[in-house]
This record gives C-alpha cells, structure tokens and sequence, in this order.
C-alpha cells in the first residue's frame, strides 16, 4: 500500500501544487512520496519500517536486510525436500560466472545433476522456479525455460516451487542512494513548516531526486 500511495502522491499530488506553482509543496511531496517508496520495499522484504522521515536511514535500513549472496553451493538458493529431508535445489554461484546449478540432496549427500553458464543479472531481482515432477527437474528463469535433469532417485510427493530474491546493488549505486536521500530529507523540514521559501528550480530540482529514487528502486523490486 506505501507504494501505491507513493505513486499517487507522484502521479496526482505532485503535478497540481506544480502547475499551480506551490513550490513548498512540490519539494515537500517530494519527500513523501520517496519515503513511501521506501518504507514500502521495507514491508516488502518482511520487515517493518521504523517511525521516522529519515529516507537515508530507511535505504540503510533496506540494504541491510537485503538476502547477502551465496558464496558458496550449499545450502540451496531455492529447493524442494520430501519428508525424509532429501529433495532437489538450484544454487546460483557467483564465483563461476553466475552458473546456475541444480543439486540432489539424498542422506546428507549433494550430487551435482546439471549446471548451465547462462549469466543471470548481477543485481536487482531475479525470479527463479523449480519444478520437480519425476523423472524431470526443470529449472526456470523468469518463466524461461535454463535447463533440465533426469533422476528417479527421490520419492515424492514433489511440487513446483518459484522464488523471488533480490541482488545487494553495486556500492556506488547505493552510495547515488543514500546521497539523494540526504538532498530530499534536508528539505522536508523547512518546506513543511514554511521556514523557507523554495521556487521553481528547488521544486524541479526535488522532483529530480524523486523520480531517480524510484529508478534507482526497481534495481529491488518490480513494480509499475
């Protein structure tokens, strides 16, 4: 819901304190819609923001709780078991030019089945789906079939699992972040409480940093 509001605020808001030249309000909506945007892709990951306006805080907040890579293959990035704790998983490694590897788990053993060196984006989300329907595992990117193995070594019952995970940002990303951040929080303030009279550069300046904000986020999560 932050989200959806964040758009309106962007999309409806913004657009009539500008044509009708309220400057402190376009620099202040600025700022709400931003921080809505992320306090939403906070909800998003499972946790709930913190009761402040600080957007910097909030992104280091996001970035903290982001799922950290993998470095190495065990255990699972996504992955299927039976009620005897044995099943099937895919593992993304980064260290061998992001191959995409499906594994067996049987009695505590890992059995690589196949692998493909299909390079998978290096940041942003990535959606992932397992589908265990023996003999057959096939393994989806994006809907798009990568590859698949053969193996009746496991019993059932089986389904198809998908997953969605997100890739930490490259560190000057996150640094272009916190720093637009700092520019939209500085404002908030002063615009709110009219302790400052912003014109037409300030508010268009404002809407820079927003609109990039909102760039900058689907590097995260997928949304209109």
């Amino acid at each position: 819901m932050n989200i959806v509001d964040a758009r309106f605020v962007r999309d409806h808001f913004i657009p009539i304190a500008l044509n009708l030249d309220r400057w402190n309000i376009v620099v202040y909506e600025a700022h709400r819609a931003t921080e809505l945007l992320w306090r939403g892709m906070i909800c998003k990951l499972g946790h709930k923001p913190h009761e402040h306006h600080d957007i910097r805080r909030h992104i280091a907040y996001l970035l903290d709780r982001l799922p950290s890579e993998r470095h190495s293959s065990i255990p699972f990035t996504i992955g299927v078991l039976n009620e005897s704790g044995d099943g099937y998983g895919v593992t993304i490694d980064p260290h061998f030019a992001n191959n995409v590897q499906l594994w067996m788990l049987q009695g505590n053993v890992y059995t690589l089945l196949a692998c493909t060196s299909r390079p998978l984006p290096l940041e942003g989300q990535i959606d992932m789906t397992l589908e265990v329907n023996p003999p057959n595992i096939t393994v989806y990117h994006n809907d798009t079939y990568l590859f698949s193995a053969s193996s009746h070594s496991i019993p059932g019952p089986f389904t198809v699992i998908k997953k969605t995970f997100v890739r930490k940002p490259e560190t000057e990303r996150m640094r272009i972040l916190k720093s637009l951040g700092d520019r939209l929080s500085s404002e908030r303030d002063p615009a709110y409480y009219g302790e400052k009279q912003y014109n037409r550069d300030d508010a268009l300046h404002a809407m820079s940093y927003m609109q990039q904000s909102f760039e900058a986020a689907t590097t995260f999560f997928l949304f209109d």
